[in-house]
């Protein structure tokens, strides 16, 4: 795919390129997760940091260590833009214009949520709504232009080509159904807004719903034609293996974004060292006591003197596995503090590269702590509430990598998954009922109200060149992730 391909009403600025991108959401209803996109350079090597802190109620801390509930995984971003394939087309380079299409999908979703809101900046503003359709023409314009031209078969396609060129366009069908689904979710949304200020712009909302409505139907209709797996809601078996087929095609698709990473413990790459050196002051010291000992009992004599002589010396000999533990665990802990815990490494995949590369090197740290905070309620009068602190940090370093800047990734994405269930089986019943006066009646009774829990979460990433944080918090209760709610944050 040419530039000229690019979306042409793209949402990202040219810089952006060169700018740290954290995202945050909720991956399931007990997982949330990160994303950081770090700029790749393409002539020198760029070091990074991210930090992710965030609290739990202190309730939530167990034996289990923190990396048991920690995911972590490397991508690269999507190209903005593949040089053409002309008639020698291969299988990664149609993976990589599909990951080109899906990034104009995303751009377009976001141009679409920044026309929704203008119009709800402006409701009675007739030019942002006809702006909204006209966005959503040209978008419908150049990915069909865009996906024909990604899909079109040619004369010397080997079948390999051709099956490939079929699933494109499939994982294509389903992301512009996702798509449809997204921007009609908002153009509803709007609809409801305006229509608490002025109803008369109710119809020209609900044009811009009908265009949606035609490009669902006719997106269905060709996957009809093509014969593609299509959801009836009368057969749920048809729905889980359209969900099936859609996270099949994701991965395929995908795949080709991945790398292969390889994280390892510190500890196990030197616990034998740790231990034989640990073991090796704890036989010293055991060593130089019973010497000591036994030059100051060389002029004893015989008697009750040499058996408790005997019995410290066997207590001495006893306590060298202690000495030994402990000075395992303070060698150990001041690695881990000057070095790390964890190290991950990240690689080109090999059906990618004749050779392995490494792209990405760094360094992880993850601590639980339990800490105290001010009472919200009365922090003037010195009491505190029990919180437990989570902190992961990763640092690491990218390796320029020219022919990838060159492809058009612009991003390195480090992702990261943190698993709640060990806390949401912890808290307490998500409805709760308490009394309140009917309006009607003017007697009391009991409604059911939802019992929710905030856990604020801070991201920062920083660079040499940039720094981006995210506040947010995260609303749940005992069945999971409810919502996620952002804060402003300082980011320069």
């Amino acid at each position: 795919m040419n530039q000229e391909n690019a979306f042409p009403l793209g949402d990202t600025p040219a810089d952006d390129a060169r700018s740290i991108v954290i995202e945050l959401e909720a991956h399931d209803v007990s997982r949330f997760e990160w994303c950081v996109a770090v700029p790749l350079p393409a002539h020198e090597p760029l070091k990074y940091t991210v930090q992710a802190e965030f609290e739990l109620p202190s309730i939530s801390i167990s034996s289990r260590s923190p990396w048991d509930q920690l995911q972590g995984f490397t991508r690269l971003e999507e190209p903005e833009m593949v040089s053409a394939s002309g008639d020698n087309a291969t299988v990664n380079l149609l993976r990589q214009q599909v990951l080109v299409l899906q990034q104009m999908l995303q751009r377009a979703r976001q141009g679409v949520l920044r026309h929704c809101r203008l119009v709800c900046e402006q409701p009675g503003d007739e030019a942002a709504v006809e702006s909204l359709i006209t966005w959503l023409n040209t978008a419908f314009k150049a990915l069909a232009t865009a996906r024909a031209r990604a899909v079109a078969s040619k004369a010397n396609d080997s079948a390999e080509i051709v099956r490939e060129r079929g699933l494109a366009d499939e994982f294509i069908s389903v992301r512009l159904i996702d798509f449809v689904a997204d921007a009609e979710a908002m153009v509803d949304e709007t609809l409801l807004v305006i229509a608490a200020v002025d109803v008369r712009f109710r119809p020209s909302l609900a044009v811009v719903d009908e265009h949606l409505v035609r490009a669902l139907d006719a997106e269905l209709n060709y996957r009809k034609a093509k014969g593609y797996l299509i959801a009836d809601a009368d057969l749920p078996s048809s729905l889980e293996q359209f969900v099936e087929r859609s996270g099949r095609l994701k991965k395929h698709f995908e795949a080709v974004l991945a790398l292969d990473r390889e994280a390892y413990p510190v500890d196990e790459r030197l616990h034998i060292w740790f231990t034989c050196f640990a073991a090796l002051i704890g036989g010293a010291c055991a060593f130089a006591l019973q010497t000591y000992l036994v030059r100051w009992s060389s002029d004893r004599t015989v008697g009750w003197g040499l058996v408790g002589l005997t019995v410290l010396m066997g207590a001495i000999y006893a306590m060298r596995d202690r000495i030994k533990e402990a000075f395992h665990r303070w060698l150990a802990g001041h690695v881990y503090r000057l070095y790390a815990q964890r190290v991950v490494r990240s690689f080109m995949p090999d059906h990618l590269v004749s050779q392995r590369q490494m792209i990405v090197q760094a360094r992880e740290w993850c601590y639980e702590t339990t800490i105290s905070r001010p009472d919200p309620l009365n922090p003037e009068s010195g009491a505190t509430l029990r919180v437990t602190l989570v902190n992961h940090v990763h640092r690491g370093v990218i390796a320029p990598q020219p022919q990838l800047a060159a492809a058009g990734v612009r991003h390195v994405r480090q992702l990261f998954r943190y698993d709640l269930t060990p806390l949401c089986t912890r808290l307490h019943d998500p409805i709760k009922s308490i009394p309140v006066l009917d309006a009607g009646s003017g007697r009391a009774k009991f409604v059911g109200a939802p019992r929710r829990y905030q856990m604020p979460i801070r991201v920062l990433a920083t660079t040499l060149e940039d720094r981006r944080e995210l506040n947010a918090s995260l609303i749940l209760d005992k069945q999971g992730i409810v919502r996620i709610e952002y804060h402003a944050s300082d980011n320069r």
